[in-house]
């Protein structure tokens, strides 16, 4: 199984040579993963890296308040709230 994450969203993809790993030796799961007891080896973690890209976490630093107060307004029923309110002050 191999996990991608992008942007947020996580994507699984199974090997479909991969199935009941539980009852396999030691040694049979290693070989299909092209891995051994001490890990990959460095070739195999640069071929990786060149094809999935670096195992680093997504960006998730905290946005700006001011970008999510604008963000808040893109919502129609907000928009209708505030028109409502506005014209309820006038009115009232």
């Amino acid at each position: 199984m191999h996990i991608n994450i992008v942007a947020g969203e996580a994507e699984v993809f199974y090997n479909k040579n991969m199935k009941k790993v539980w009852g396999k030796k030691l040694n049979e799961v290693y070989d299909e993963l092209g891995s051994g007891r001490e890990g990959l080896s460095e070739k195999a973690v640069v071929g990786l890296q060149k094809k999935y890209g670096l195992n680093l976490p997504p960006d998730l630093s905290a946005p700006n308040p001011i970008w999510i107060l604008i963000k808040q307004f893109q919502s129609p029923l907000i928009i209708i709230l505030i028109l409502v309110s506005v014209l309820s002050f006038f009115f009232d």
